[in-house]
């Protein structure tokens, strides 16, 4: 019981987080649109793959 209060407890924190700073939200939504541009725009290549995991590892290093 005491594990679920804590888990509910810092799953609220990290929404209030989220919801209040605006780097932790487009840490978030960045990849994803990035996958999405760069799908529509080449077609999804081994290269876009890479470089959207790049993308990705930058935006959490930076955030961390």
């Amino acid at each position: 019981m005491t594990f679920s209060k804590r888990a509910f407890a810092i799953f609220q924190k990290d929404y209030k987080d989220l919801s209040r700073n605006v780097f932790v939200s487009s840490t978030l939504i960045m990849p994803l649109f990035f996958a999405v541009f760069y799908l529509q725009l080449s077609g999804g290549g081994i290269d876009v793959t890479y470089f959207v995991i790049n993308i990705t590892f930058s935006l959490v290093a930076t955030f961390i």
